[in-house]
């Protein structure tokens, strides 16, 4: 089982991995970091601690939305944790401990009551603020045990409540509230030997109930869908390679700036999203069949027939099959886009773009070149009939042919000969036939000089 902890100021990491050995401890998490890990690390649930509160965008809901919906658990507890698990409890998440109980029954709403500033990451996340909700916790017991008055609390807890979160340390608070020096050192006592860290407790109380896996397996629900989410999923989630991380769109940027072919390349990754476009548009959508025909046809090009060479290639290419398969959707619905340009276009539509988009890749005066040289050899030879070709002679020439040059078979061969232009597979068996006595005219051609050169 694979767990990711997102933990900082609420508890130190050696006590963190005396409870919970196994899993990879992060950060607090800030915006696109859940997103980032669920790809990274592919967690089978996710412990939510602690989250960043004004030093970055905070983690967003729609993140542990969408870690639901991939069947990941999420439990919060103590901190940035607590105040999601509250928000998110109806759609899967879960909250423990203390902190979470005061966010869900609304006793508490601010997010400000768990904020703290602290330390960085070589620092161990050190807490160098406190917060609200221990202070009440503490400032609850000496009440409680009349160490202190109700006043006093009251009056502690309201000039804490008035200071920014960060700046809420013990010496501050006792600063701003102009206690006279004895109820001053009261407090100070207080805090000093019966200091209350609910935060702690319940970050230990998650990192517990993960090791017994004391959680429920999550809802499926629905993969989140918004502008704003697409953005951030396929722009700053962030992927491993080379034992660091970078942002998607780091990478989209890199290329724009260092592949000599990018305009060509972008050209055709803007084609197939305005086919999309097009496509909702007319209401056109592949069914199963088509789109289990583009994986297998998507396989053989690549070579991935066995499924642990797809899983490679996808971990490679930082695809989850979720993923993988949206593009397989993609791919199917151009192509029934292409069979319906096939079907309507005007006649020799389809020879004139595929001509021109070899003049586009400055290819077609060598193709044009090889296909005289072809046509020259075949010109005195009959035209081969196709009549009585039967479907086992026209499979040989189909082996032959595709041993015989660099043609590749993906697909049927009803559907590759539609897609390439010819008029059916008896056109096909002709222009296969015609190759086929081109290069066995050249091979005489060639012993023949062999021939005369021994005389």
């Amino acid at each position: 089982m694979t767990v990711v902890v997102f933990l900082g100021p609420s508890l130190d990491r050696a006590s963190a991995r005396a409870l919970l050995p196994d899993a990879i401890l992060l950060p607090p998490a800030a915006q696109a970091d859940l997103l980032s890990a669920i790809g990274t690390y592919k967690p089978d649930v996710i412990g939510l601690v602690d989250g960043s509160f004004g030093q970055s965008q905070s983690v967003w809901h729609k993140e542990i939305l969408f870690a639901l919906s991939e069947g990941v658990a999420v439990v919060g507890a103590a901190s940035m944790g607590a105040l999601r698990a509250a928000e998110l409890e109806p759609y899967g998440m879960q909250g423990l401990g203390e902190v979470y109980r005061l966010f869900s029954c609304r006793e508490l709403e601010d997010d400000d009551e768990v904020a703290v500033a602290h330390g960085s990451a070589d620092e161990g996340f050190r807490p160098m603020s406190e917060p609200m909700v221990n202070l009440r916790a503490t400032l609850r017991w000496a009440g409680s045990a009349d160490v202190l008055t109700t006043d006093v609390c009251s009056h502690v807890l309201n000039v804490a409540k008035n200071l920014h979160f960060s700046q809420r340390s013990i010496l501050t608070i006792l600063q701003q509230a102009r206690l006279d020096e004895p109820t001053a050192c009261r407090v100070r006592d207080v805090f000093a030997s019966h200091y209350i860290d609910i935060k702690r407790a319940d970050a230990e109380l998650l990192l517990r109930a993960l090791h017994d896996r004391r959680y429920s397996t999550p809802p499926r629900i629905p993969r989140p869908g918004s502008a704003p989410f697409e953005r951030l999923y396929q722009e700053d989630r962030r992927v491993r390679l080379l034992e660091s991380e970078i942002p998607l769109r780091t990478i989209a940027s890199h290329a724009a700036l260092n592949l000599g072919h990018f305009d060509e390349l972008n050209f055709a990754a803007l084609n197939r999203s305005l086919a999309q476009m097009l496509a909702r548009l007319l209401e056109v959508q592949p069914d199963q069949s088509e789109i289990a025909a583009e994986a297998r046809r998507f396989r053989r090009e690549r070579g991935l027939l066995q499924q642990a060479d797809l899983d490679a290639w996808l971990r490679a290419n930082h695809l989850s099959h979720a993923d993988w398969e949206s593009l397989l959707v993609e791919l199917a619905t151009c192509r029934r886009l292409q069979r319906r340009v096939i079907a309507m276009g005007a006649p020799g539509e389809q020879t004139r773009s595929l001509l021109n988009e070899l003049r586009l890749r400055a290819e077609y005066t060598c193709v044009a070149e090889h296909a005289v040289s072809e046509a020259a050899r075949t010109r005195s030879i009959e035209r081969p009939s196709v009549a009585e070709l039967s479907e086992t002679e026209l499979q040989t020439l189909v082996s032959d042919r595709l041993s015989a040059s660099r043609w590749r078979l993906n697909t049927s061969l009803r559907d590759w000969a539609e897609e390439a232009g010819f008029r059916d597979l008896k056109d096909l068996a002709y222009e296969l036939l015609r190759t086929r006595h081109a290069g066995e005219d050249a091979l005489a051609a060639e012993e023949g000089t062999h021939a005369a050169t021994a005389i």
